[in-house]
């Protein structure tokens, strides 16, 4: 099974409650089964939801999401607050005109959890419908690509589409895959319980004399790009052996612009 840990740092409580409301999203829910959200969702996401509906309930605001629109028009600030985080968690597209309107609120606190409210739902129904695009998708190329699209959008879980054509020297997506492995490495991704090396697959291709040299030429710029100590480690060891003069001068030319560090 893979997972995916963000090496981004923890951020102040209103965003990460913002990130977390980011990567709840999925399936569709009906009343029913948003409002059992606020209560169940695991770990770290599950006691966010408790607090939001312990704290709408002191208000009197129900935690249903047709109860937490009506909460919007609160005369507690502090209210619409947590009815906005409520809504961010299992809001759909139908509250974004409504949840718009607030980001023009006087009080802070409701411009910031409006914001985040928006982001969150947009982007839940966003991951649906790449979900929805990669499942309709008939061919390798159409996966890979929306794998690619779904990386840039923050949902790097298809990272297998990626690593399977670099793993294949003859893949005619192999130079695309490998310029696109920087994107990718920016996420701490983990298959079987053991973290996805991006830097070993890279480097297998930069040192694969048979390998087209377009692929060669990317690879050495994605493990400059990377940037990580194994990244820089790999193409200083592969130099001395490099007899393409092009390969060469872009892998001499990272080296010499390696950033100081340890």
């Amino acid at each position: 099974m893979a997972t995916i840990k963000s090496t981004i740092p923890i951020l102040p409580f209103f965003f990460a409650l913002s990130m977390v409301f980011i990567f709840m999203g999925g399936m569709s829910m009906g009343e029913d089964a948003r409002e059992q959200a606020l209560r169940d969702s695991p770990g770290r996401e599950g006691e966010m939801g408790q607090m939001i509906r312990s704290t709408l309930e002191e208000y009197g605001i129900q935690p249903t999401p047709e109860g937490l629109m009506k909460g919007l028009n609160h005369p507690n600030a502090s209210a619409r607050s947590f009815a906005l985080m409520g809504l961010a968690l299992v809001g759909d597209n139908s509250a974004l005109q409504t949840i718009s309107k607030m980001v023009d609120a006087p009080e802070r606190n409701v411009k910031i959890q409006a914001m985040l409210a928006m982001n969150a739902i947009v982007s839940r129904e966003t991951k649906k419908r790449i979900e929805r695009l990669y499942e309709e998708a008939n061919n390798a190329v159409d996966q890979f690509e929306i794998a690619v699209l779904s990386c840039k959008l923050g949902y790097p879980g298809k990272f297998r589409d990626v690593l399977a054509v670099l793993h294949d020297s003859k893949d005619p997506l192999l130079t695309r895959a490998v310029r696109e492995v920087p994107l990718f490495a920016k996420y701490q991704l983990f298959e079987d319980g053991k973290p996805v090396d991006w830097v070993t697959s890279v480097s297998a291709i930069l040192t694969n004399k048979t390998t087209a040299r377009m692929a060669r030429q990317s690879a050495a710029n994605a493990l400059a790009e990377i940037g990580s100590r194994e990244g820089w480690a790999s193409l200083k060891a592969a130099l001395p052996n490099e007899t393409d003069p092009t390969v060469k001068y872009i892998m001499e030319t990272a080296l010499k612009q390696r950033p100081e560090g340890p």
